[in-house]
């Protein structure tokens, strides 16, 4: 993933785009609906277990020493009105 993003990155750049200004000890928090935005298989394969939902995040900071960098995986809900209230796992390498 972290291949990906820094292509992405790349091509972002290349392509005029600029990033979020968020200042020391801000964020940026988004929550965003699963359910509303999943077709109907995709939905039955992650409440059945079949299709899994990952979260990759890579950032950073112009005088930072390190970027940030790091991979969530959400469990499949043991009933499906749980999908909204998810339960998130970092991956392995």
């Amino acid at each position: 993933m972290l291949k990906n993003a820094m292509r992405k990155f790349e091509q972002d750049i290349n392509a005029g785009m600029k990033g979020e200004s968020i200042g020391a000890a801000h964020g940026e928090w988004v929550t965003l609906p699963i359910s509303d935005s999943l077709k109907q298989d995709e939905y039955n394969g992650i409440i059945q277990g079949r299709i899994r939902i990952y979260i990759y995040a890579w950032a950073r900071w112009r005088e930072a020493e390190n970027d940030l960098d790091f991979c969530n995986w959400m469990q499949a809900p043991a009933r499906p009105e749980e999908i909204e209230h998810p339960i998130w796992h970092l991956c392995v390498e």
